[in-house]
């Protein structure tokens, strides 16, 4: 499962903050752009409440989209 961009939006995250927190993680800017970033990658940096909100928002997302 990934986070998207849309999951970082739909929390009202700012791109700024979370291109900073990409940064600072070793974590692809252009990947979570294009693709998203998956769930290890975004824990691998350590516990997060930021982090843990963008995955609920992802699973939401996921349910949502595939009829659940």
């Amino acid at each position: 499962m990934t986070v998207t961009i849309q999951d970082v939006r739909a929390l009202n995250y700012c791109s700024r903050g979370a291109r900073e927190f990409c940064e600072k993680k070793g974590l692809s800017w252009d990947k979570l752009l294009r693709e998203g970033l998956t769930y290890e990658e975004l824990r691998a940096g350590g516990e997060d409440a930021m982090v843990e909100r963008l995955i609920q928002q992802a699973e939401q997302r996921n349910a949502i989209e595939s009829g659940g």
